[in-house]
């Protein structure tokens, strides 16, 4: 094999392994964008950061690019794609064991970064990779932010929200009083959940006011303003979209309030779609730059010297299956999958005066817990009262979203109006001669 063709097969080789690396991410990123609406525009992340990497490769600036320099000689690039290696593994074996940490979405996205930019810095240095920095940082825009960071912002926007919306309705004549993150009116009680937060639309309006920014290639003061003009403006339309929700509820009842949520939800997404780019329009004009004109480059992308592509991409396609046999091979983990429900609720053989009433799952509960089998059941006496049993469970191999595991009481009392006074004592629970601890 002369050097051209074994440059193509690595730089072939190499892309794939980029692409690869890339797909895989994004396919568990994509549990979380199907599950937890507040990521759902996750989904156009990949595909505006290519078009932002496509705009600056035909920009002039890469017209220039110099392929042959020394500065993609060095082992430097190589390091970095091999430090993505373990990363990745890392991550897969994390991933096995538990889907929804955020943190094998980290793993998994710093690898995908790593590798990608020692692949860049092959083929053309420095300037390579300062060129492709923005698209490349923009990605992780997909990537759900870590729990430390997202909760305290959530409950912070959700509480904000709540309690503008109610001195609003009150200032309007209308009687609400705040408790937690719910609204009590005199009919019904409106709870501000997470998508009417806030959280969602900032997160989304980061990600547009930085693609503007990006493409009309503003100052970056400008981009400041930007940016800050959106995450105002979600706010400010998240106020009004709760405060119209919670006049129709005090007028017509909780059943108008079901029935208008999305109408109203869809209008207040299209308004802070038009604001934002009525606002990159504005500061365009004063900008006074536009997009950079077009220009075809000149360096080929597949060509790869002195990058052992081959190689990269049999360790990455090798990753996957070496986690999935460490823990066939019962190491570090129990060998054995739970494929079935272990136990089960059931209604027959109860004793004299005992009636079972099987019940169902809300709309809403189905699209938070994403279980695969569930079982709802009242049992009723008339000496004893009642007890409301679920049982609840979750396939293998079926992703549960990390939304089902971020409800709890630290976080779900306080949205009911609660309040904590002291720290949670651990206690014990005797059910025959099982002792079940919590």
């Amino acid at each position: 094999m002369n050097i051209s063709v074994r440059a193509s097969a690595n730089g072939v080789a190499a892309m794939l392994c980029v692409t690869g690396v890339w797909l895989w991410t994004w396919r568990h990123l994509a549990i979380e964008w199907h599950y937890n609406e507040q990521y759902a525009f996750g989904y156009a992340v990949p595909w505006l950061a290519g078009f932002l990497a496509w705009q600056r490769l035909r920009s002039p600036s890469g017209d220039d690019l110099d392929t042959t320099s020394a500065d993609q000689a060095g082992p430097r690039w190589l390091v970095l794609c091999w430090l993505a290696v373990p990363l990745f593994l890392l991550a897969e074996l994390l991933r096995r064991q538990d889907p929804t940490w955020r943190l094998v979405d980290w793993l998994l996205a710093s690898a995908a970064t790593l590798l990608t930019a020692g692949w860049l810095g092959q083929m053309g240095g420095r300037a390579l990779l300062r060129m492709m920095a923005f698209p490349l940082a923009f990605l992780w825009f997909a990537v759900p932010w870590p729990s430390m960071v997202e909760t305290p912002l959530t409950l912070g926007l959700l509480q904000a929200v709540t309690q503008v919306t109610a001195d609003m309705l009150n200032w309007a004549g209308i009687a609400a009083l705040q408790r937690g993150n719910t609204i009590e009116l005199r009919n019904c009680i409106v709870g501000v959940d997470t998508a009417c937060s806030g959280v969602q639309s900032f997160q989304a309006m980061v990600m547009a006011t930085l693609f503007l920014g990006e493409t009309f290639r503003l100052h970056p003061v400008r981009r400041a303003a930007l940016l800050a003009g959106g995450a105002l403006t979600a706010f400010a339309v998240n106020l009004v979209r709760v405060f119209a929700l919670s006049r129709v509820a005090s007028r017509e009842g909780e059943g108008a309030l079901d029935r208008m949520h999305d109408t109203i939800g869809a209008l207040a997404t299209a308004t802070m779609v038009v604001v934002v780019i009525f606002l990159a329009w504005l500061l365009v004009r004063r900008n006074g730059r536009g997009v950079v004109p077009a220009a075809p480059p000149r360096w080929p992308p597949w060509r790869l010297r002195g990058a052992n592509g081959l190689a990269l991409l049999a360790a990455f396609a090798l990753v996957p299956l070496a986690a999935r046999a460490w823990f066939r091979a019962g190491t570090g983990s129990p060998s054995v999958e739970q494929r079935t429900r272990l136990w089960s609720v059931k209604t027959t053989g109860l004793p004299d005066g005992w009636r079972a009433k099987p019940d169902r799952f809300t709309p809403t509960e189905v699209q938070l817990l994403r279980f695969s089998e569930a079982t709802a059941v009242d049992f009723r006496s008339p000496d004893l009262g009642e007890a409301h049993i679920l049982h609840l469970f979750w396939a293998p191999e079926a992703t549960v979203p990390s939304q089902s595991f971020s409800h709890t009481p630290e976080i779900c009392l306080p949205s009911a109006g609660w309040q904590r006074i002291g720290q949670p004592i651990p206690t014990t629970v005797s059910i025959g001669d099982v002792a079940v601890h919590g």
